[in-house]
């Protein structure tokens, strides 16, 4: 359902497509609530539909900037943050929460150099393993991952949850996007898994990013593809690892160590410095930049 704020119209657009005007009793039977403002999202049930509420204003609608801030996703800004919101809205929505969040305020940890460079070493061996299909790449990952779980707990903690959360919406946001953006070339999840090898390969620095919140984003969607790779090469569904990330005891990156099949995972070593990290952050924040 979306409202746009500055006529005060609603619309409710099925998942085929369909367009028609609701009235604002209509769309309040659905137990949404307006507010005032673009962006304001909402999950809603009620009359045998099930779906989310979105509110958006004119400027949003016509800046073409900021429509298609994302356009190697082929689709439009608006798109992606419904499905990201949907995501977390629905299907999330039945999830366990844990009894403690250990970084509630979505503090960046900046100043935790060490840690955020090996966060970031991690997401570069992430990418190379499902770009490649490289189970080298994949064995570095791992290393990379439990060194940091060993030496830098508290940021582990930190950054926990959010993997699973952020990462798997985000996951679900990349696929969906794809989908969406393609529908001639993507038809299939055999296809959807090549666009989005395609798409890192491409767009390496659009799936990096640096900060104890800003990076669960990456570094849990990144597992979550990988986990699509290993269930399909250990002959199991996919869904296996979905399902397990109802529970608040594991995230897709846990999961993945626990669960890729790799016989020797050698001894950690670093890819850069910190110098090297700061030079590499930069790059990130320049493209980011230019996105918005």
């Amino acid at each position: 359902m979306i409202n746009d704020i500055d006529n005060k119209t609603f619309w409710m657009v099925t998942p085929t497509g369909k367009v028609s005007d609701l009235t604002e009793k209509q769309a309040l039977s659905y137990g949404v609530q307006p507010e005032p403002y673009e962006g304001w999202f909402l999950a809603f049930a009620a009359h045998h539909k099930s779906g989310a509420f979105m509110a958006v204003n004119k400027d949003e609608l016509t800046n073409t900037k900021r429509l298609v801030r994302y356009p190697h996703l082929g689709t439009y800004d608006l798109f992606i943050t419904y499905a990201h919101e949907m995501f977390h809205g629905t299907e999330q929505e039945g999830w366990a929460s844990p009894k403690k969040h250990d970084n509630p305020e979505q503090n960046e940890y900046l100043k935790h150099t060490d840690a955020r460079r090996i966060r970031l070493q991690l997401q570069e061996q992430l990418m190379a393993a499902y770009t490649n299909k490289s189970e080298k790449s994949l064995a570095q990952a791992l290393a990379t991952y439990r060194y940091y779980k060993e030496n830098y707990a508290k940021d582990y903690k930190a950054t926990f949850e959010d993997d699973r959360m952020e990462g798997t919406a985000y996951y679900y946001e990349i696929r969906s996007s794809l989908f969406a953006g393609y529908p001639d070339k993507v038809k299939t999840m055999k296809q959807n898994d090549q666009a989005v090898r395609t798409l890192f390969k491409q767009n390496r620095l659009a799936y990096l990013d640096s900060g104890a919140y800003a990076e669960t984003y990456n570094v849990g969607a990144l597992a979550s593809f990988i986990l699509d790779w290993q269930a399909d090469k250990q002959g199991i569904s996919r869904d296996t690892w979905k399902k397990a990330m109802a529970s608040a005891k594991t995230n897709p990156m846990d999961y993945l160590d626990k669960h890729a099949k790799i016989f020797y995972i050698p001894p950690y070593k670093a890819t850069m410095t910190n110098a090297e990290y700061k030079t590499m952050y930069k790059k990130i924040l320049n493209y980011k930049n230019l996105a918005n």
